[in-house]
């Protein structure tokens, strides 16, 4: 499994948290590039999260998403893939 590196945050570096929680990307209906920015997308809305001391913003993006009402693309599924690859050191310290 992919897992993305700050290095790979480049192309959206100029996205703020605001931004990111509005979700307002299209995907461009290449599942593996689409899944990569959705990576990317992760990294850099967990960093702006977590330096905002605002975990309620991952809220916004679901609401986002969902009020879409489509399925769920590439850009989806790289994003929330990221963000439970960034979270499994925290899941195994809360389930010891």
């Amino acid at each position: 499994m992919y897992l993305a590196t700050s290095n790979d945050i480049a192309p959206d570096a100029a996205l703020v948290l605001r931004d990111i929680s509005a979700w307002p990307f299209e995907a461009s209906g290449e599942w593996s590039s689409d899944n990569a920015r959705g990576r990317r997308l992760a990294l850099r809305f967990a960093s702006q999260m977590q330096e905002a001391d605002s975990p309620a913003s991952l809220g916004h993006v679901v609401a986002s998403i969902a009020k879409r009402g489509s399925e769920l693309t590439g850009l989806e599924v790289g994003f929330f893939s990221q963000l439970a690859q960034l979270l499994r050191p925290a899941l195994s310290v809360v389930s010891a």
